[in-house]
């Protein structure tokens, strides 16, 4: 089991050698206890070593959410069912032969990481910072960024990435219905917004001059 990196200065990661959840949550316990994750955090379980590993990503979440630790991913698998334990966990996912490292790429701020939900009315805004909410976006709520928003929970209110005009910012969703998304002054109404990848795992890119959806 390699111990915690940071892939930048974005969401830490581990990466798994074993399908044991006792062992996975012993070395983030361990982590936690040498210091290099914090409490409340979000962690990406990378199994770039062991693509075709099953794991019980339930039982992962649940023993995890007792040391103070979401996962916000689950990357590098070939598993079908780890993939589809995953979506029922309400946990993002990303397989062995996508881009996880989209992240590092359009990260331009440093990353703030707000574990609540964002509740009608509110409006929360993340001046020169990027955004994780390990929470529910209500409708009429409105969460707007410099960098990018990542919601891993339900998307429902209205997200403005790249707020200061940067169009390589994002939005990311695990459950996308957002009434408005918008990405360095582009925006899109939900009426607008593909159906097919309305209240799914999906990424927004301002790309070829517009904004594009991909699930994720």
């Amino acid at each position: 089991m390699d111990a915690i990196s940071q892939r930048s200065t974005i969401i830490p990661t581990l990466t798994i050698t074993t399908d044991k959840t006792s062992d996975i949550v012993e070395a983030v316990r361990f982590a936690i206890v040498n210091g290099s994750l914090a409490p409340h955090s979000p962690l990406v379980l990378d199994c770039k070593e062991v693509p075709n590993v099953s794991l019980d990503i339930l039982a992962l979440k649940r023993e995890l959410k007792t040391l103070d630790v979401h996962i916000a991913m689950v990357s590098g698998s070939n598993s079908e069912d780890v993939a589809k334990r995953a979506h029922v966990a309400g946990i993002g996912y990303i397989g062995a032969n996508q881009q996880l490292q989209i992240i590092d790429e359009h990260a331009r701020f440093e990353t703030q990481v707000v574990s609540s939900n964002i509740r009608s009315g509110q409006q929360h805004y993340y001046k020169n910072k990027n955004v994780i909410i390990v929470g529910n976006v209500s409708n009429g709520a409105e969460v707007i960024a410099d960098g990018f928003i990542y919601v891993i929970g339900s998307a429902n209110g209205k997200l403005i990435g790249g707020a200061l005009g940067h169009k390589d910012a994002f939005v990311m969703a695990k459950n996308f219905n957002a009434e408005v998304v918008s990405i360095g002054g582009t925006f899109l109404t939900n009426e607008q917004i593909p159906q097919e990848v309305k209240n799914l795992s999906m990424i927004a890119l301002y790309e070829d001059e517009k904004i594009n959806f991909k699930l994720i």
